[in-house]
C-alpha cells in the first residue's frame, strides 16, 4: 500500500499543479487577487516572461514522461487498487474523479513510441493519430494565455543567450531552450500544428533551420520527423528542414568542423599554451573555439542516431570522433575554469603585484636620471626624473576598487609611456626601453585582471553545458571504456567529463533554489547519484581488465610457477629460477599497475551533492568485479548432475579450491601494486556472497521469503548475481552442495560408523568422512562451511516441525488414542514398580492401526534430522580445528571467554542480587548502550566450531503430553529392525533391504526430545529402564521354570546398546543411565 500511496501522491501532484497554474492565470486575468500586474506586465518582465513560460512547459514534460515510463493501463490499474484500499472518508470523489480521467491511458503503446518496433498487429509502429493533444486537453488551460506566451517565446530571446552565442551559424543552439518549450506547448494549441502553415515554418526558420531532433528537457530526445507527422501544417514547415539537400548540407559541414574543433582544441591543450598569459592575451579567441566545439558537439550527439532511414543513409558520425571531441573539449574546458577561478580568487593579490612591479619600474627610472648612485654615470635629466617620478605617483593613485575608473588610467598611462620613449634622450637608452616596455606589460595586465569577472565562468558554463545529452550519453559508455582498455592514462581525461556533465545539475535546480524550498537537497542528491552511477558503470571496465590480467597471472602461479623449496641445490638454480615465467608475472603485474595509475590520477572530483574518491571507486569496482568471479566459479564447479559419483564430486570441490585459492594468491599478490587491501577485501565480499547464497537457500524452507532486493548483504554498487540453479532439488550452489552430501548418506545404500566417523557403503568403502570435510572447507573456506551449517539447520527444522505436526494430528486430535496414551501411562506409573500387564501393556497404544501407520513417517523424519544433525557435528568439528590451528589466540580467547560467561550465569542463578547477569555495554552517540553478550558471543562459537548442534533448540512449541512415552513405543517397536555388528562396534539394519541406520535414529531421537522441557527426556529413560527390568524379570521367572541360564533376549540388547549411544551423543552422564537400570545390568 505505500508504494501505491506514492504512485498515487504522484498523480494527485500532477493534478494539483495543473489546477494551481491554471487558478494563477485566473486571478491574474480577473485583477482580484493581483490587483497591479496584468498578463502582459507580467510577460514584459524577463523573469515574469520565463516563469510564466515554464509554468505550461514543466506541466506538457510531466505529462510526456508520465505517459513514456508509466504505462496507461499501468496507471488505471494503480488507482482502482488505491480506490479500493482506501476509505471513502479519505477521498473526495470529484477531485479522485479528475485525477482518474487525467490520468485515463492514452492509447499509447510504450514499446513502439520508443522504439518504433511493431508489436500490435492492429497499430502500426509509433504514437496514435491525435496524441499527445486529447491528453493534453483534459485539463483546459486558457486559450489566451497560451496564445500569448507563444507569441513571446516565437519573437523573443527571453533568456537572453544569443549574446553567448553572437555568431548567426549558432542561433538555433542559443534558442534552443525556447524551441524545447516550443515544441511542449505547441501541443496546446494543436490549430497552430494542423493548420496554421505560415506560423509553424516561422518556428521552423527560426529555432530549426539546421536542426530537427531535439533534447526537450535533460536529454529526453524528441525527433520532430516523427513527432510533428500526423500534423499537417508542422510536418510541412520542417520537411524543409529534412530537405536532402539541407541535410547533406549540415551532415558535411558538422563532419568538416567536427575534425577541425579536435585539431583546434588538441592545439589548445598543449603543453604551456593554456598559461594565464595567453589566456588573458587571447580570451575571445579561445572562447570561440569552445563554441565552435560545443555546437558541433550538440548536433552531432543529437543527429548520430537517425529513424528515417534516408537520413541515416546521409548522417554518418563516429561514435569515436564524438567521443574524442567530448573528451578534449571537456578537458579544455576543466583547464580553463581551473585558470579563471584561481585568477578570480587572487584577482586583487595579482593586480597589486603587478602594481607594486609597475612603479618600481618607475621609481628605478627616477633614480636612473636623476645621475646619482656609484654606477651611475649617466648626467642628471631634471625634467625626466620629476616626470618619472609623477608616474609612479599616477600608477599608486589607481584603485583597484573602482574597475572603470582605473582601466581607462591605466590606458592614459600607456599611452604617455608611448609617447616618452620617442623623444632622443630616451630613444638611443636600451636598458630604459626595456623598463619602459616592461611597465607597459605589467599595466597591461593589470588592465586583463581588471577585466576578469565572474561573467567569464558564466560564459563558460553556459557554453559548456551537456544537459541535452543526459540520457544520450550513455551510449557512449562502451566507446570510453574501449578508450581505457586501450590507453589507460585516458582515465584523467574522462574525470574531465564527468566534471562537464555534472553541469547538467544547474538546470533543475535553477528554481528550486530561488525558491528556496528544502527539495534541493533530494533533488541534487538524486542527479549526483545518478552521475555517480554513470561514472561507477564508465570504470568498471577497469577491474575488469585487471581481472583479465589477474587470470594469466592465476594461472601462471597455479599451473607453470614451482614452489620455492627452503633449501635449493646450486646445480638446480636455474631450473627453479624460471625466469621466463617471472618475467611474464612482472609484464602482467606492470599492466596492472597501468591501471590503477590513470585511475588514482583523478583523485578526489566533486559532483553535484557528492564528491567521487578515485581510490573508493577502484575498490568499488574491484570488489564488483571480485563478487562476479567468485560468485561464477562457485554457481559453475557446484553444479552436479544426476547420477554424480563420489569422486567426481570431489573432483569438482578439489577444482574449486584451486581455482579460488588462485584467485586469493594473485590478489594477495598485486594488493601493493593496486594499493588497496586485498586480503580484507577478499573475506568480506566472500562472507558477504556466502551469506546472501545462504539467505537465498533458507527461503526454501521459511514461510516469509527473503527476496533479492530485501536482502541485507546485496547491494546495488556492488551486486552479487543470482544464477538459475540447474537443479529443482536447490536454489544455490550451498543447496547443491547439500544435496550431494544427502545423497552420499543415504541410509538406503550407507551406514555410519561411530568409530570411523564416517559413511560406508556396503563394500565398506567410505563414502563420506573426515576427508570431505577437509576438502570442503578448502573449496567453501569457514565461511562456506558455516553457511552449510545453517541451511543444514533449516533442514532439521522443517523434519522437526513435521514430527510436531504428526504427532499433534494423530495423538492429541484422536480422543481415543489420546484417551488409552493416559491410561498406558497410569499403568506405567510409577516406573520404579513393573507393569501389571507385563509387555501386552504396551499394545494399548500399539493396537491402534493409525498409531502403527504413523510410524514409518516419523522415523523417516527421525533418521533424517539425526543424518542432518551428524553432518553438522563433522562440519564443527572442522571449524574447531581450523579455528585452533589458524587463529590459535582468538579460539583460547574464546574458550577462556565461554567459561567466565557461563560461571556468571551460575553464579546469577543462585544470587541474582549480589551477581548481576552478564551484559555487554558498549558507547553510542546518546550514552552506555546494553548491548547482548550472549547472542554476540554465540556468533564467534558457531564461527569457531565451539557450539554443539545436539544441544541447540530448533523449535519452541507448546508443552506435548505423553512425548517421552510416546517416543519410548516409537523405539522399542523398531527394535526388531536393527543389530549390533561387534565388527564395527555399532548399530547396524538387520535386514540389508531396510533403509534405516542406527547411529542417526540414536542422534535424531536426541534431538527431538531435546526440544522439549527435560521431564520429557527423563521419562523417556525410565521407560527404558522400566522395559529393560520388566523383560529381565519375565525372563528369569521363565527360566527357573524351565531351569535354564537366563540370556538377555535382542530387544533389551537392543535398548541397552541404544542407550550406550544415546549416553554418547546426548552428553549424559551414565551415573543418571544407572538409577533407572542396574549398573550390573548395563554393565554386562
Amino acid at each position: 500500500m505505500p508504494l501505491i500511496e506514492r504512485y498515487y501522491l504522484l498523480f494527485f501532484n500532477i493534478y494539483k499543479y495543473a489546477k494551481d497554474v491554471i487558478e494563477f492565470f485566473d486571478n491574474v486575468q480577473k485583477g482580484i487577487v493581483f490587483i497591479h500586474h496584468t498578463l502582459e506586465k507580467i510577460l514584459s518582465s524577463r523573469d515574469g516572461a520565463q516563469l510564466l513560460s515554464e509554468s505550461i512547459y514543466l506541466y506538457g514534460v510531466m505529462l510526456i514522461l508520465l505517459d513514456s515510463y508509466i504505462p496507461g493501463n499501468i496507471r488505471e490499474r494503480i488507482l482502482v487498487s488505491y480506490r479500493r484500499y482506501k476509505k471513502d472518508d479519505d477521498l473526495e470523489e470529484n477531485e479522485f474523479n479528475e485525477i482518474c480521467k487525467l490520468m485515463q491511458s492514452t492509447g499509447l503503446n510504450e514499446e513502439d513510441y520508443r522504439s518504433s518496433k511493431k508489436k500490435n498487429k492492429k497499430k502500426k509502429g509509433g504514437p496514435p493519430k491525435d496524441y499527445p493533444i486529447k491528453f493534453f486537453s483534459r485539463i483546459q488551460f486558457p486559450e489566451e494565455v497560451i496564445n500569448i506566451i507563444l507569441g513571446k517565446l516565437k519573437t523573443e530571446d527571453i533568456y537572453k543567450q544569443s549574446q553567448y552565442y553572437p555568431h548567426p551559424s549558432h542561433r538555433s543552439v542559443a534558442y534552443a531552450t525556447q524551441a524545447a518549450m516550443l515544441y511542449v506547448m505547441l501541443y496546446f494549441q494543436p490549430n497552430t500544428l494542423l493548420n496554421e502553415k505560415s506560423t509553424m515554418r516561422e518556428i521552423v526558420d527560426k529555432h530549426f533551420p539546421d536542426n530537427w531532433i531535439i533534447s526537450f528537457y535533460m536529454g529526453f530526445k524528441a525527433d520532430l520527423v516523427l513527432k510533428w507527422n500526423n500534423f499537417p501544417a508542422a510536418k510541412a514547415a520542417i520537411g524543409n528542414t529534412i530537405e536532402l539537400e539541407n541535410v547533406k548540407k549540415q551532415a558535411s559541414v558538422h563532419l568538416r568542423h567536427l575534425e577541425e574543433s579536435i585539431k583546434e582544441v588538441k592545439g589548445f591543450l598543449r603543453e604551456g599554451v593554456l598559461v594565464e598569459d595567453y589566456i588573458l592575451d587571447h580570451l575571445q579567441l579561445i572562447f570561440d573555439a569552445l563554441r565552435r566545439a560545443n555546437v558541433t558537439l550538440r548536433w552531432c550527439i543529437l543527429h548520430r542516431r537517425q529513424a528515417h532511414k534516408k537520413l541515416a543513409e546521409i548522417i554518418k558520425i563516429s561514435s569515436k570522433r564524438i567521443l574524442l571531441l567530448l573528451l578534449e573539449t571537456a578537458q579544455m574546458e576543466y583547464v580553463l575554469e581551473r585558470e579563471f577561478n584561481e585568477l578570480l580568487q587572487n584577482k586583487e593579490a595579482k593586480w597589486t603585484t603587478a602594481k607594486t612591479e609597475a612603479k618600481e619600474c618607475m621609481k628605478n627610472l627616477e633614480r636612473y636620471f636623476s645621475g646619482e648612485g656609484a654606477l651611475n654615470e649617466k648626467e642628471k635629466d631634471e625634467q625626466l626624473q620629476q616626470w618619472f617620478g609623477s608616474m609612479e605617483a599616477r600608477i599608486e593613485k589607481i584603485d583597484f576598487s573602482d574597475e572603470t575608473t582605473a582601466g581607462r588610467k591605466i590606458q592614459n598611462i600607456i599611452q604617455a609611456l608611448h609617447n616618452v620613449e620617442e623623444m632622443p634622450q630616451i630613444d638611443t637608452q636600451p636598458n630604459v626601453k626595456h623598463y619602459l616596455n616592461k611597465t607597459r606589460d605589467l599595466l597591461k595586465k593589470m588592465i586583463r585582471y581588471v577585466n576578469i569577472r565572474d561573467s567569464v565562468v558564466v560564459i563558460l558554463n553556459t557554453v559548456s553545458d551537456i544537459s541535452y545529452a543526459w540520457e544520450l550519453i550513455q551510449e557512449y559508455v562502451g566507446e570510453m571504456q574501449e578508450n581505457i582498455k586501450e590507453d589507460p592514462g585516458v582515465i584523467v581525461k574522462m574525470r574531465s567529463i564527468f566534471i562537464k556533465l555534472s553541469s547538467m545539475l544547474y538546470n533543475p535546480l535553477i528554481r528550486i533554489r530561488q525558491a528556496e524550498t528544502k527539495d534541493d537537497v533530494s533533488v541534487s542528491l538524486y542527479y549526483s547519484s545518478e552521475l555517480v552511477l554513470f561514472v561507477r558503470r564508465t570504470m568498471d571496465i577497469i577491474p575488469q581488465e585487471m581481472f583479465n590480467v589477474l587470470n594469466k597471472i592465476i594461472r601462471l602461479q597455479t599451473d607453470q610457477l614451482r614452489h620455492l623449496p627452503v633449501k635449493i641445490p646450486e646445480d638446480k638454480i636455474n631450473e627453479f629460477a624460471q625466469l621466463d615465467v617471472r618475467r611474464d608475472l612482472s609484464h602482467f603485474t606492470h599492466e596492472i599497475s597501468k591501471f590503477t595509475e590513470g585511475i588514482l590520477a583523478m583523485k578526489k572530483t566533486a559532483i553535484g551533492a557528492q564528491e567521487i574518491d578515485s581510490k573508493t571507486i577502484l575498490e568499488t569496482g574491484v570488489r564488483k568485479e571480485l563478487v562476479r568471479q567468485i560468485s561464477k566459479r562457485l554457481n559453475d564447479y557446484c553444479i552436479f548432475p544426476a547420477g554424480t559419483k563420489l569422486n567426481e564430486f570431489e573432483d569438482k570441490l578439489s577444482k574449486l579450491a584451486t581455482s579460488l585459492d588462485g584467485i586469493n594468491r594473485s590478489f594477495e599478490y598485486i594488493q601493493d601494486y593496486v594499493g588497496i587491501y586485498g586480503l580484507r577485501i577478499w573475506h568480506e565480499e566472500f562472507q558477504r556472497i556466502i551469506n546472501y547464497y545462504t539467505e537465498q537457500e533458507s527461503n526454501r524452507y521459511l514461510k516469509r521469503k527473503f527476496h533479492a532486493h530485501q536482502s541485507l548483504f546485496q547491494k546495488k554498487i556492488i551486486p552479487i548475481p543470482n544464477y538459475k540453479s540447474p537443479q529443482p532439488s536447490a536454489t544455490t550452489f550451498i543447496g547443491r552442495i547439500i544435496h550431494e552430501l544427502l545423497i552420499h548418506t543415504d541410509p538406503r545404500k550407507t551406514i555410519y560408523i561411530d568409530q570411523l566417523s564416517g559413511w560406508y557403503d556396503e563394500k565398506g568403502k567410505e563414502t563420506i568422512g573426515l576427508q570431505t570435510f577437509v576438502l570442503l572447507k578448502k573449496a567453501i573456506d569457514v565461511f562456506g562451511l558455516i553457511g552449510v551449517d545453517t541451511i543444514l539447520s533449516f533442514i532439521i527444522l522443517k523434519q522437526l516441525q513435521g514430527t510436531v505436526h504428526v504427532y499433534e494430528r494423530v495423538l492429541l486430535e484422536d480422543k481415543q488414542i489420546h484417551k488409552d496414551m493416559v491410561t498406558l501411562e497410569n499403568e506405567l506409573t510409577p516406573t520404579s514398580t513393573l507393569p501389571k500387564l507385563n509387555v501386552r501393556v504396551y499394545d494399548i497404544v500399539l493396537r491402534h492401526k493409525k498409531v502403527v501407520r504413523m510410524f514409518p513417517e516419523i522415523l523417516a523424519n527421525v533418521i533424517r534430522i539425526g543424518r542432518a544433525q551428524l553432518l553438522r557435528r563433522h562440519i564443527t568439528n572442522q571449524l574447531e580445528f581450523s579455528s585452533k590451528l589458524d587463529a590459535h589466540a582468538l579460539s583460547l580467547s574464546l574458550q577462556v571467554m565461554n567459561d567466565a560467561v557461563l560461571s556468571e550465569i551460575r553464579e546469577n542463578e543462585r544470587d541474582p542480587e549480589k551477581h548481576p547477569y552478564p551484559i555487554n555495554m558498549i558507547e553510542t552517540e546518546d550514552g552506555p548502550e546494553e548491548v547482548s553478550l550472549l547472542s554476540e558471543m554465540d556468533q564467534y562459537l558457531e564461527t569457531s566450531g565451539m557450539a554443539d548442534p545436539l544441544e541447540k533448540i530448533y523449535i519452541t512449541n507448546r508443552p506435548l503430553p505423553q512425548l517421552g512415552l510416546f517416543f519410548f513405543l516409537f523405539v522399542i517397536h523398531h527394535a526388531n529392525r536393527f543389530k549390533y555388528d561387534q565388527n564395527i562396534d555399532s548399530l547396524i539394519r538387520a535386514q540389508k533391504n531396510d533403509q534405516i541406520d542406527g547411529i542417526p535414529f540414536v542422534v535424531g531421537i536426541i534431538t527431538v526430545l531435546k526440544q522439549f522441557n527435560i521431564h520429557q527426556r527423563r521419562m523417556f529413560l525410565r521407560y527404558m529402564g522400566q522395559y529393560v527390568k520388566m523383560i529381565i524379570v519375565t525372563l528369569q521367572l521363565n527360566s527357573k521354570a524351565l531351569r535354564k541360564a537366563p540370556s538377555f533376549p535382542a530387544s533389551v540388547k537392543f535398548i541397552l546398546r541404544f542407550l550406550q549411544y544415546y549416553t554418547k551423543y546426548s552428553s549424559l552422564a551414565r551415573k543418571e543411565i544407572e538409577t533407572y537400570i542396574p549398573s550390573y545390568i548395563y554393565s554386562d
